[in-house]
């Protein structure tokens, strides 16, 4: 018989042979037997309940976010371990279910593994499945081809199908889902899943499947991203008492929620927005923090020192600016504009002389014994 190796798209399975699927492990698709159904291990298992699946002979399976990660150890001399999911009871033709898109496995080998540890796909049949007897049982595997191989070649792990190729004594094991429907047309569908098995070293995830019009997505759930905090800077204007507040802020991966002024002086921290005034009582230095949040709650801060005097209170005075009282002249300094220095001048007529600049006070010291 001639080998089918082509990719082929015609037999897709129709909505009403996959509704049953519904039944056998109900919860899994839509009402229809259709659709999108994420598992996690918990619902894998359920639903994949067929005695031919499990995990054994040391071999492990991790429910991760983006799908189930199957190992199995390395040194396995007797190849004793084994990773398999199956879900069974069903009768499906397999005229019906000839394309090779129907039976699709989608997993990621480890960096480094070969293509001969990628998992297998597998469909239990009933070749004869209206003769009242006892299933004439074939299991068709497809290993997934290495770069130029041929694609949509199943092999047939049970022997050789003799009606593949009646003229041959030995028959042939391996031929495509039209071949072998073709050869027997009545063959039902009866299990299908995935497996590791004689693949020691492995280690791959599976991150879905499908079968038919349904795919089956395997994943622990998404995982939430780390949140990233909020940045922020803000500056003050103003003079006097009087502070005018302005902040701008950002947020990588989501919005800035709250602004928390604290105007170190005391005050209770305020929750304002982005610009805020604030009249301080007291002259001073303040060490003002801003405190922003996002929306997922995550917080940033940020400090700017501020300078408020309160007029007529003798702030932080300015030696440029003539409103601020000059220091006192000490006796012995310089008497500015005058060449003669105050200790020199305080011996004539008993005078205390201060001053600076063109003005001076002249105040006469009291002598032992006389009035002032």
């Amino acid at each position: 018989m001639k080998r089918t190796t082509s990719l082929l798209t015609t037999g897709a399975l129709g909505l009403g042979s996959f509704a049953l699927l519904s039944t056998v492990a109900p919860g899994i698709a839509g009402a229809n037997g259709c659709g999108v159904t994420t598992l996690d291990l918990a619902q894998l298992e359920a639903s994949f309940s067929s005695p031919l699946s499990g995990v054994g002979g040391g071999a492990t399976a991790e429910m991760l976010p983006d799908g189930l990660r199957l190992t199995t150890p390395a040194d396995d001399p007797d190849a004793e371990a084994y990773a398999a999911y199956f879900m069974d009871g069903l009768q499906i033709p397999l005229a019906e279910a000839t394309a090779q898109s129907n039976f699709v496995l989608d997993a990621t080998l480890a960096a480094g593994q070969p293509i001969a540890n990628h998992p297998t796909y597998e469909l239990y049949l009933d070749l004869d499945a209206t003769d009242g007897i006892d299933p004439d049982e074939a299991l068709l595997v497809y290993w997934q081809p290495a770069a130029g191989d041929p694609d949509g070649i199943w092999w047939s792990a049970f022997g050789p199908l003799s009606e593949l190729d009646p003229e041959s004594i030995e028959g042939t094991d391996e031929a495509t889902l039209v071949d072998v429907s073709a050869a027997y047309p009545t063959a039902t569908i009866t299990a299908f899943g995935f497996q590791l098995l004689y693949q020691a070293g492995a280690d791959v995830t599976v991150h879905g499947l499908t079968f038919g019009c349904n795919d089956f997505v395997l994943g622990s759930g998404p995982v939430d991203p780390v949140n990233e905090p909020p940045t922020a800077a803000f500056t003050a204007t103003g003079d006097g008492t009087a502070r005018t507040f302005t902040a701008t802020a950002s947020d990588p991966d989501g919005t800035v929620e709250r602004y928390t002024w604290d105007f170190g002086d005391g005050s209770a921290p305020v929750d304002g927005g982005a610009e805020i005034s604030h009249t301080y009582a007291a002259s001073g230095s303040y060490t003002v923090t801003l405190t922003v949040a996002d929306d997922a709650g995550a917080e940033f801060s940020t400090q700017l020192a501020v300078t408020v005097t309160v007029p007529g209170t003798g702030g932080p005075t300015d030696p440029t600016d003539p409103t601020d009282p000059a220091d006192p002249t000490e006796y012995g300094s310089p008497l500015p504009n005058t060449g003669a220095d105050v200790l020199g001048l305080a011996a004539i007529g008993g005078l205390v002389l201060a001053g600076g600049g063109a003005g001076l006070v002249a105040s006469r010291r009291r002598r032992a014994g006389s009035a002032s």
